[in-house]
């Protein structure tokens, strides 16, 4: 299986209810023979309250032939190449 190089650009917050959304890390770079890595979204609530928003956001990634990324937040690299989820 070849290498693959693949970088991720900082998450487009396209809205949410209330609070700001936070993703962490901000900018994944993946590589090697199994390229996966987990993305963990943080909402910080107007009152201040910070909860995991991990399971509870949508994802999309703007380069579908680059790389997948599922309802967990794990994204997975198929090409080497750049995309923003």
């Amino acid at each position: 299986m070849d290498m693959l190089r693949f970088l991720l650009f900082v998450m487009t917050i396209l809205s949410a209810h209330a609070g700001q959304l936070q993703m962490v890390p901000e900018k994944l770079e993946l590589t090697g023979r199994d390229p996966m890595h987990g993305v963990i979204v943080f909402l910080t609530a107007d009152d201040g309250k910070l909860s995991d928003a991990t399971r509870r956001v949508t994802y999309s990634i703007d380069q579908t032939q680059t790389a997948v990324v599922d309802s967990r937040g794990m994204v997975t690299a198929l090409a080497d190449g750049q995309a923003i989820l």
